[in-house]
């Protein structure tokens, strides 16, 4: 597996909320798509599209992305084929809201990780809405563990062995639920650090959540994660 990683320069044409931005940079991302049907079409379909997005920085604190600024995010990608496609379509396209001035393309290196960390709010969606109102923290440690697992075994076209420990340590770094607007719904995320065990299947994990975001909705820039070394 290797992570495909791009850092998008833009220049905001519409001032945008912070509540509204990953939908926004959705926009601009979702436009690579549009020039193939092929593409197209697996993008409108249902299934794990591994890849993943973060929000603008530099961070700003008025919550508002101001027009006429010009910020930087990252894309992530274990797809080379759909790394292609984004170097291509996206060299200056544009949204309403946002302008792609410049792509920078790097390959993420596979090193030891300690720690991981969620910048942008991971999901998991629930029939029962927001997770804590249903489920216990055991629970959504599974889950959490088995999205991954999942997505790595699609990638790699294997079959890894549920019987290690992921990680030591989970925290939360929200004291609440973390509102994000999608579509025309709110969906309510939480931004987590997991302290990432030494064992071979751990780290094969945690640089899944790299390329792909940790739960649901990585395509739609949730779960994007930072990473320290060990």
């Amino acid at each position: 597996m290797k992570i495909y990683s791009y850092s998008i320069k833009v220049y905001v044409l519409q001032n945008i909320h912070h509540t509204m931005l990953m939908q926004k940079i959705c926009e601009l991302i979702d436009f690579s798509f549009t020039s193939d049907q092929n593409w197209l079409k697996w993008h409108e379909s249902n299934q794990v599209k591994n890849y993943t997005f973060s929000g603008l920085i530099p961070l700003e604190q008025s919550k508002i992305y101001g027009e006429g600024k010009i910020y930087s995010f990252t894309l992530r990608t274990v797809n080379e084929e759909l790394g292609r496609l984004f170097m291509t379509n996206l060299q200056n396209s544009y949204s309403p809201f946002l302008k792609v001035l410049t792509i920078k393309p790097t390959i993420l290196p596979l090193v030891h990780l300690s720690k991981i960390y969620t910048i942008t709010p991971c999901v998991l969606k629930s029939d029962q809405g927001y997770w804590r109102t249903n489920m216990h923290l055991a629970k959504f440690e599974q889950r959490l563990t088995e999205n991954l697992i999942k997505k790595f075994n699609i990638i790699t076209n294997t079959k890894m062995e549920e019987d290690f420990q992921f990680f030591s340590l989970i925290k939360f770094d929200n004291h609440k639920p973390i509102a994000t607007q999608y579509k025309n719904i709110k969906l309510l995320g939480d931004k987590i650090t997991l302290m990432v065990e030494p064992n071979p299947s751990a780290q094969k994990l945690a640089y899944t959540a790299l390329g792909c975001g940790l739960l649901e909705a990585g395509s739609r820039g949730f779960g994007f994660c930072g990473y320290k070394f060990a």
